[in-house]
């Protein structure tokens, strides 16, 4: 139940830091963001699995809305997918991911 609480953390974070995103874009690259930090993995699997145990979905389902994410828009199912320039992601993300793991207790209250 922790790891849920600390993900709906996340959550607020990624959404507040990245205003530019849709609220649907920063839901998911919170979902990657933070499966990555939390399995030490980047693998799509393995993110994939942690994701879909912690907010009771089917792994599949999960898998996809990760492969969604960085998908070209033609290559997106659904006719109101937009396409991201993921780039825009680049700076904030992996600066939240790396002060989490050098100080967890100082990141917005965050525990691992």
């Amino acid at each position: 139940m922790k790891k849920n609480q600390d993900y709906q953390k996340w959550l607020r974070t990624v959404t507040k830091k990245m205003p530019h995103l849709s609220f649907p874009q920063a839901v998911v690259l919170g979902m990657w963001s933070f499966g990555i930090v939390m399995t030490g993995s980047c693998g799509l699997t393995t993110v994939a699995v942690f994701l879909a145990a912690l907010l009771g979905k089917k792994e599949n389902t999960v898998r996809q809305q990760l492969r969604e994410w960085y998908r070209n828009q033609q290559d997106k199912k659904g006719d109101k997918r937009a396409e991201l320039d993921v780039t825009s992601c680049a700076s904030p993300t992996p600066a939240m991911g790396v002060k989490w793991m050098a100080s967890p207790e100082k990141i917005d209250g965050f525990s691992s």
